[in-house]
């Protein structure tokens, strides 16, 4: 239920919601989620790193399992935020390099 009983009211939620899918599909952004860990971090002002989205099962050893495959490939991790809610954990990652194909395919295997 979205509590806008005037036109100006639903106007603004509906400016609300739009910018905030936005924030999530550009660049990750959960802030404001219920049902989902919340992160938001904020893009590298230079805009020369390449940023990763991964959610994951939050069990002991997953993020070093995840770390560990950027360090594999010889990638730089420049900047990470995790939250976790539950059984979901969800990483934003900001790494030098474009993650490989062969980095993507171990992630999606986690």
């Amino acid at each position: 239920h979205v509590g806008g009983s005037t036109e100006e009211a639903q106007a603004m939620i509906g400016e609300e919601v739009a910018a905030a899918l936005l924030k999530c599909i550009n660049e990750g952004s959960t802030y404001g989620a219920v049902n989902f860990p919340e992160v938001d971090m904020k893009k590298d002002a230079t805009m020369t790193t390449h940023r990763l989205l991964i959610i994951h099962e939050n069990t002991p050893g997953v993020m070093s399992a995840i770390n560990n495959v950027f360090t594999e490939a010889k990638a730089n991790i420049c900047q990470q935020f995790l939250n976790t809610k539950g059984s979901v954990g969800y990483v934003i990652m900001d790494t030098n390099v474009e993650a490989s194909m062969e980095v993507k395919k171990q992630l999606t295997n986690m």
